[in-house]
């Protein structure tokens, strides 16, 4: 996703490049973004801060930030001026202020600068902030709802744009970023985020524990995610691991030990695997999606573990996600088929080496099926039937079906049979 065009205090969806932000991202882009916030089950909400080191990217300078927010309470802006990023200055309070509600796409959160900032500099901005129940992306789960029914439990999915009820953030896959973290919880809670976990701090005296994170890779925004709760992580190989409720750890741990064989056939296929460690957490029941391939940390629904292995074909599409959606990524929602279709394309290569040429054949033909339904249901002249699905400023979600996924492969195995197998791999 792109910048919406900023003037005079006002920010309007409309940019050409990604109809579902406000950020301006073309004049100024987040590099990297510290988040630090507790979380409270008491209250269901975070409470803390928002900090992002961007660089004035716009010929012409600028003298506003526009983030965008859903479900936000934002307290107080700070910010420093800064010539190089190692230059650190005094925080400065900043006046704000948000317009532009749209009922699906959210709100522009907008921070005066003092004077134009010029192309080459960095600025620092803090936001303090809280969530509030107005939130898409934060998912409260109460004990009965899990699976071992001891604690409460929090998983996020920020796919597409929920990740500005997350944090006031620049939300569009047009731009890229580094993120760390420090989540503070009560002590029964353990912590996981798509980030590696560098360490731990026990309040033994307030019965808290702050957990940090850090992921150096840029990645988009839709691609931070959290999950609190009562977790277990077991590994499976040398960079391998499954995280989930320690009631359900041996059925997983099992369903899943060919997890390290996938990730190397995949690795083979394509090219070497950039983030380190791979996790799949398995998440409780009511988990909404098949799978998320937040890099370090996929979710997984539960459905997936059958006892028969005969779902494992999730993990090998969302390994893939680690090439084509995490590094490789669509600039806005209309593009989600460069994520989609080549990550499909690529598990069906991967599923034919381990189960034979006729798995990924029969996949297809199952596939080319549900699509051609989904776009009966869109109705054939309908842009959501289109492999660039024309979303304006609809929620990109609900252009999202089996089409970009499946019409996005048949465009690449078609590819294929003109150029051949070895050229395309």
């Amino acid at each position: 996703m792109l910048t919406l065009f900023v003037s005079v205090g006002f920010a309007k969806l409309g940019n050409p490049t990604d109809s579902s932000t406000y950020a301006n991202i073309d004049e100024v882009r987040t590099e990297h973004l510290d988040l630090d916030f507790k979380v409270d089950f008491q209250t269901e909400k975070f409470v803390g801060t928002a900090t992002h080191i961007m660089e004035i990217v716009g010929d012409q300078g600028v003298n506003q930030v526009v983030f965008d927010v859903v479900g936000i309470d934002v307290q107080k802006v700070e910010q420093k001026i800064r010539s190089t990023r190692s230059i650190d200055l005094q925080w400065e309070e900043r006046s704000f202020s948000t317009n532009n509600d749209h009922p699906l796409l959210g709100s522009a959160l907008i921070i005066d600068l003092p004077f134009r900032r010029l192309k080459g500099e960095f600025i620092e901005i803090k936001l303090t902030y809280n969530t509030n129940k107005n939130g898409t992306a934060i998912n409260w789960l109460k004990p009965s709802q899990t699976a071992g029914k001891v604690l409460p439990y929090l998983f996020t999915q920020c796919e597409d744009i929920a990740c500005r009820s997350v944090a006031p953030l620049q939300d569009t896959p047009a731009n890229k970023l580094t993120y760390s973290a420090k989540v503070t919880v009560d002590e029964k809670f353990k912590v996981r985020m798509s980030a590696n976990h560098t360490g731990m701090v026990h309040d033994t005296e307030n019965k808290m524990i702050s957990y940090y994170f850090q992921n150096t890779i840029h990645m988009a925004s839709y691609l931070i995610a959290i999950a609190v709760g009562d977790l277990e992580e077991r590994s499976l190989g040398r960079r391998v691991s499954v995280i989930t409720e320690p009631s359900q750890l041996d059925r997983v741990a099992n369903e899943l030990d060919t997890l390290e064989e996938l990730l190397d056939k995949t690795e083979a296929y394509l090219t070497p695997y950039i983030w380190g460690n791979y996790s799949i957490l398995v998440l409780p029941p009511s988990f909404p999606m098949g799978g998320m391939e937040n890099p370090l940390l996929t979710f997984a629904s539960p459905t997936i573990i059958t006892g028969d292995k005969s779902q494992v074909y999730v993990a090998t599409h969302e390994i893939a996600h680690s090439w084509t959606g995490n590094d490789l990524t669509c600039e806005n929602w209309s593009n989600l088929w460069l994520n989609e279709g080549f990550t499909v394309f690529e598990e069906r290569k991967i599923s034919g080496q381990i189960h034979g040429k006729d798995f990924p054949m029969v996949d297809a033909f199952l596939g080319n099926i549900s699509a051609w339904e989904a776009m009966q249901d869109k109705g054939l002249t309908n842009t959501y039937a289109s492999l660039y699905p024309v979303v304006n400023d609809d929620l990109p979600d609900n252009s999202f079906t089996e089409i970009p996924y499946e019409k996005g492969f048949q465009f690449l195995y078609f590819i294929e049979t003109l150029i051949g197998e070895n050229n395309m791999q």
